[in-house]
C-alpha cells in the first residue's frame, strides 16, 4: 500500500479548502488503498507542529475528516516518535480521528547524541512497547520509520554489529507471513 507522508511549513495552512480536497480526490482516483501520514513526530520538539497539543488535533481531525469524505480508500496514520513519550496523549486526535497509530523509532547509541543518555542496551522493541501497549487494543499499529545506526556524530567510533544486532533484534521479533 503507497505511504505518503504530509508535512506543511506551520499547522495555519491546513485548511478545508480546494487544494486539500483536490489532494483527496486525486488519492480516491487512484483506485487502490494509500496511508496518509500527517504531520508526524508532532511529540518531538523538532517539528514546526509541536507546541500546540489543541491546534494539531484539531488539525489531524479535520485532515482525517476531509479524507473519509473524499477518499474513503485512504487510511489516516498518527504517528509518534520514540523517545520522547510523555506528551503523546496530549497530541492523540482520539480514536474517531485517526485510522492507524504509527511510531518512528531508531536505534542508537546515543539518545540525542548525550553522553549523558546512552541507549546501548535498549532494543528496538523496548521503543516499540509502550505504543502498542497503549493502542494496539483499539488501532492497528504501523512502524512508519526505523534506522539502526552504525557511527553516532558525538563519537564517530563505527559500530556496525551495533546496528547489524538492533535490525535483527527488530525484524527477528516481527511476525512472519
Amino acid at each position: 500500500i503507497p505511504h505518503i507522508a504530509w508535512e506543511p511549513k506551520s499547522l495555519q495552512q491546513v485548511k478545508d479548502d480546494a487544494y486539500l480536497r483536490n489532494f483527496a480526490r486525486g488519492l480516491n482516483a487512484l483506485g487502490w488503498p494509500v496511508f496518509v501520514r500527517f504531520a508526524s513526530e508532532m511529540n518531538g520538539y523538532w517539528t514546526p507542529w509541536h507546541g500546540n497539543p489543541k491546534l494539531y488535533k484539531e488539525k489531524f481531525r479535520l485532515i482525517h475528516r476531509v479524507l473519509r469524505r473524499e477518499a474513503p480508500r485512504v487510511a489516516t496514520i498518527w504517528c509518534v516518535n520514540n523517545p520522547p513519550l510523555e506528551n503523546i496523549m496530549s497530541y492523540y486526535p482520539g480514536d474517531d480521528g485517526c485510522d492507524w497509530v504509527g511510531v518512528n523509532l531508531y536505534s542508537v547509541p546515543f539518545y540525542e547524541n548525550n553522553p549523558k543518555r546512552p541507549a546501548f542496551s535498549d532494543t528496538p522493541l523496548a521503543l516499540l512497547d509502550p505504543i502498542y501497549k497503549m493502542f494496539a487494543a483499539r488501532k492497528p499499529i504501523a512502524i512508519c520509520e526505523y534506522a539502526a545506526s552504525h557511527q553516532p556524530a558525538l563519537d564517530k567510533i563505527s559500530r556496525p554489529e551495533f546496528a547489524t544486532e538492533k535490525l535483527s533484534q527488530l525484524y527477528g521479533a516481527l511476525p512472519r507471513i
